[in-house]
């Protein structure tokens, strides 16, 4: 039964033309970015950041956040998720699963699955885009390319490590959705992250190093050591938002996962008290 669920859910978020139209959107920043740097700036920006293989970790960079107020794969999987499950609260869709005898956990388990598979999908998105555009510019600047195993790797580990810190804002606007039950409700996300988090990572490293930490626990900061991640293992200079500096990695993962959770069972504590 999980599995006609995942089915009948996949189907719900991949064959409407939002989600496709919207994932064309959100990359069009990115490609104006490149394509204005190699063409126009490369007088001020250093091409390396747009070549093979650091091209790839700028581009998925604007997928999360990287600079401040990109993190255009994290708009579009709040809006693309936050609007498919508040209509099925509109339409009642819901309830015919549960008529069925499917348990809530179980129905919102798979919603959360089709949830994640969304994230990896969109961060796969970028980072084709990221591998086209870097390979391109490569062969125009040097006449060649040179592709190794590590490069591979590491553009598989960038793909997982950016999808991994967007996972707190996947779980936020699960939360945010089931609480409100409108589709008002995803706005919250984008708010959340330029609103509060985006001034909060310039404010508490101005306040002192002590309050500098707290800005690396946010969601924001967490998935910035992701993406500083990926420019250490392309090795290009990293930044991070307001100079607060990095978590450790396994702990900024270890948060994460926390984070994740934490949302996801607010979530699910929520849906199972809920009058449908």
């Amino acid at each position: 039964m999980f599995w006609n669920i995942l089915h009948m859910e996949s189907d719900k978020l991949f064959l409407r033309r939002m989600l496709w139209l919207g994932l064309i959107i959100a990359l069009i920043p990115g490609l104006i970015f490149f394509f204005v740097s190699f063409y126009v700036g490369r007088q001020t920006i250093s091409p390396i950041i747009l070549i093979w293989p650091g091209g790839i970790a700028t581009m998925m960079a604007w997928a999360n956040g990287y600079f401040g107020g990109t993190g255009y794969a994290v708009y579009l999987l709040a809006i693309v998720i936050g609007l498919v499950t508040a209509q099925e609260y509109s339409w009642r869709t819901m309830q015919v699963w549960l008529s069925h005898g499917i348990s809530r956990p179980l129905l919102l388990s798979a919603k959360f699955v089709i949830a994640l598979t969304a994230t990896l999908f969109v961060s796969l998105a970028f980072l084709l885009v990221g591998t086209i555009l870097s390979l391109v510019f490569a062969y125009q600047l040097h006449g060649s390319v040179s592709i190794h195993f590590g490069d591979t790797a590491f553009a598989l580990l960038s793909m997982l490590r950016t999808a991994y810190g967007m996972l707190p804002y996947v779980a936020l606007a699960f939360l945010l959705i089931v609480m409100f039950r409108s589709t008002a409700a995803i706005v919250g996300v984008p708010v959340f992250m330029l609103g509060v988090e985006l001034p909060l990572s310039f404010i508490l490293p101005a306040l002192g190093s002590n309050f500098a930490h707290v800005e690396q626990y946010l969601p924001i900061g967490l998935a910035q050591t992701m993406s500083a991640q990926n420019y250490d293992a392309a090795h290009l200079v990293t930044q991070t938002l307001g100079g607060g500096g990095q978590a450790n990695p396994l702990v900024a993962a270890l948060v994460i996962a926390v984070y994740t959770l934490v949302f996801f069972g607010m979530a699910l504590w929520i849906f199972q008290r809920q009058d449908l």
